[in-house]
């Protein structure tokens, strides 16, 4: 229907209603979640799990669709959210405002969320080539560490990391008050992102 309406145009779906397959006509985003971080630790699996369905575009409502975030939630939300493959920090209208801004014009969520979403815009290149993998090979964007690691047993029932494509892992904070968390690094040769 889009490309009816919009001959040549590229077109742009978002869905919550979708199959196998799907996919390759639109994106999807995981429903009505909760400012929780309980949620936040859910949405990986759901990304990764809609990534094998055939469905590469997909994010959660970071900071929580439903209920109030808080300022710590939220920074660790943008910042895990800055490495979905659909990112959109979205909300309730009955609930308070999340924008990083509202927390102020210097909190750690403003930076936080400023260096995160520029990490996301300079590694736009690779993402779109994950993408145009994704729509030409089947490929994933957001992936498991088994998919790259599948001879190392313990990548296959790790649920709290993954990756962009084969080279960027992602490791976020998914607990309140954490600043040191213990992660499973796969036997390859890793370079630290920022440095």
């Amino acid at each position: 229907a889009l490309d009816r309406v919009f001959p040549g145009q590229r077109s742009f779906l978002l869905s919550r209603s979708n199959f196998a397959g799907s996919g390759k006509l639109g994106g999807h985003w995981l429903g009505d979640n909760a400012a929780s971080w309980n949620h936040l630790r859910w949405a990986i699996p759901a990304i990764l799990e809609f990534g094998l369905f055939g469905i590469p575009y997909v994010g959660a409502d970071i900071c929580g669709f439903m209920d109030d975030t808080t300022e710590e939630l939220c920074r660790r939300w943008m910042q895990v959210g800055a490495f979905y493959p659909f990112a959109r920090n979205h909300n309730n209208i009955d609930t308070t405002p999340q924008d990083p801004a509202f927390f102020g014009a210097d909190s750690l969520l403003v930076n936080s969320s400023r260096r995160y979403l520029n990490i996301r815009y300079q590694l736009l290149p690779y993402l779109y080539s994950l993408f145009y993998r994704a729509h030409t090979r089947g490929d994933t964007v957001a992936r498991p560490l088994l998919h790259e690691f599948f001879s190392e047993e313990a990548t296959w029932d790790v649920d709290e990391q993954f990756l962009w494509g084969p080279a960027l892992l992602i490791t976020p904070v998914l607990q309140p008050g954490v600043e040191v968390i213990s992660a499973y690094i796969p036997d390859a040769v890793w370079y630290e992102y920022e440095s």
